[in-house]
């Protein structure tokens, strides 16, 4: 008798109100290896486009599979049980195929599977997944405000997601342990691949490294009494995650480094220059770059403009200075630019004030420091539309991050910003319950790049 055609009909995800409707038919059985491979690829298909962080929107603590309505009866024929027809039974998913479906959800989703099942648990707990989870997360903002004013001390710390629903783009979060936030009033002063880097404000000596989203925390002592640190970072070759810490000295820098889960720190070299203090690192090219501290020309009689950017490499442990693209200026001028790290590459921002103008430039070639610039971003806005709180115009403006094409930027006295790069759009956020970003002495603003992922502190300690 001729072979049956063989057809795979997969129904479109339903609204959430409907889940049972989510079925798989086919028109033969037992369905062959061709068709198990349809069922799979569609499946894998219909994840990849689904806008899967809206489900960030969700109350967290509900099981995954109910949160994920439009198919959880197909999970249930595909994953949970075998599909038995006449004599034939089709197994399970394979391992392969399972990670690579819950590594496109948000973490905080992939931790609720971890109840499903034993087998899913020692899947997501395992080093490989959370480096495949990792290749898929999506760039966040991590921003912290701060009041250090004893009788007025809040930590506001949120996330800012350009992507997500409007009602999801600005996220309280909380950060360690409730009782090290108010004894130790942590500054943050870096990010690496979910792990959040602070240092104490009333205990210098003490830093503090956190995965918000597994809820782990790290207490290190730092390696001497005056100093602090200016980076986090993830080793390629040794496939470490460590710290960065400055000493000043007399005549020069004096230069930690520390591997996290290790018990000592070592000095690695000194240095005639320093990165900019509370500067986050801007990473590219198995490098971390800052501008140098503009203050070094006090002691240090060089063109400032020559060694203006800091480069340290992952692999040699080296430290060098490089200039700064445009015009050679004033190092005053220096503590108005800043670096970014965008899509893998760097990108130099020079604040001009006088002008209302932001020139943004890209590193093209990094072997021959070659840069081009990239924008221009117009300052001159409504001020009806966009008021000031202490009628200051030219109030300090920190860029952010860069995400979806737009520049996220804190300007003082006025707010949070969404500057679309090509569009030349502006756009507020609403900082609803937030403290308002206003030019006191006492209130900082400080951001990283950021995000939500299953990196675990006691997997990298037993590492290291």
């Amino acid at each position: 008798m001729a072979a049956e055609a063989e057809t795979l009909t997969l129904d479109s995800p339903p609204p959430q109100s409907q889940p049972e409707k989510v079925s798989v038919s086919f028109s033969i059985w037992p369905p062959t290896q061709r068709t198990r491979d349809a069922v799979l690829s569609r499946l894998i298909e219909t994840l990849s486009l689904r806008p899967l962080r809206a489900l960030q929107a969700l109350r967290p603590g509900k099981m995954v599979l109910q949160c994920l309505t439009w198919i959880p009866h197909l999970l249930h024929q595909l994953i949970h049980s075998c599909i038995t027809c006449k004599e034939t039974v089709v197994g399970p998913l394979p391992d392969d195929v399972i990670i690579d479906i819950l590594t496109r959800l948000p973490a905080d989703f992939v931790l609720e599977c971890r109840m499903v099942c034993t087998k899913w648990r020692k899947l997501i707990s395992s080093p490989y997944f959370a480096e495949e989870h990792l290749k898929r997360v999506d760039q966040l903002t991590f921003v912290q405000l701060n009041c250090c004013i004893s009788y007025l001390r809040k930590f506001n710390m949120v996330i800012i997601d350009e992507a997500a629903q409007r009602s999801a783009r600005l996220t309280k979060i909380c950060v360690g342990s409730e009782s090290s936030m108010r004894k130790y009033h942590p500054k943050l002063f870096g990010s690496c691949n979910g792990l959040l880097l602070f240092q104490g404000w009333i205990d210098s000596t003490l830093l503090f490294v956190s995965n918000p989203t597994t809820h782990e925390e790290l207490t290190l002592s730092t390696p001497t009494q005056r100093g602090y640190p200016f980076g986090i970072f993830f080793h390629p070759s040794t496939r470490h995650y460590k710290l960065l810490y400055v000493q000043p000295g007399w005549q020069c820098y004096n230069y930690f480094i520390h591997t996290v889960g290790a018990k000592m720190w070592r000095q690695f070299t000194s240095f005639p220059y320093c990165p900019a203090w509370g500067a986050s690192a801007a990473i590219s090219n198995e490098s971390l770059h800052w501008m140098v501290n503009h203050q070094y020309k006090r002691l240090y009689e060089s063109g400032p403009c020559q060694h203006a950017i800091m480069v340290f490499r992952m692999e040699t442990e080296k430290i060098h200075t490089m200039p700064h693209p445009g015009k050679v200026c004033q190092s005053i001028e220096h503590t108005e630019m800043q670096l970014l790290e965008v899509k893998g590459c760097l990108s130099f921002c020079h604040i001009h004030k006088d002008h209302n103008l932001i020139d943004i430039w890209e590193l093209e070639d990094y072997a021959n420091w070659a840069w081009v610039g990239k924008y221009k971003v117009n300052l001159h806005w409504d001020v009806k539309r966009y008021p000031f709180e202490f009628n200051l115009v030219n109030c300090q403006i920190e860029l952010l991050s860069v995400q979806n094409g737009e520049l996220l930027l804190a300007w003082k006295s006025r707010g949070l910003f969404w500057y679309h790069l090509e569009l030349n759009t502006v756009r507020k956020i609403q900082m609803t319950g937030m403290m308002h970003l206003r030019t006191t002495p006492y209130r900082y603003l400080r951001a990283a790049a950021y995000s939500k992922t299953l990196v675990t502190l006691s997997e990298i300690a037993a590492r290291a």
